[in-house]
């Protein structure tokens, strides 16, 4: 069974946009190392923060929903 997110379009183009630097990644050697992992740990961040979203938005609605059953 999977998540939500990983059904949205949103979540999918996140995922292709880290593969993508990820690859452009793979030539940035030396000095530009700093740059390579901050552009990575930014670009994950993007897919992760979409999934966060749904998760929080779905944990909200089932607490919303249940309080009222808890009376």
């Amino acid at each position: 069974m999977g998540f939500g997110h990983e059904k949205l379009d949103v979540y999918k183009v996140a995922l292709k946009y880290v593969a993508w630097v990820y690859n452009l990644c793979k030539r940035l050697k030396g000095m530009d190392r700093h740059a390579r992992d901050q552009i990575l740990r930014a670009s994950q961040s993007i897919a992760l923060n979409r999934a966060s979203c749904l998760m929080q938005d779905c944990v909200y609605f089932c607490a919303k929903m249940i309080s009222p059953l808890a009376r």
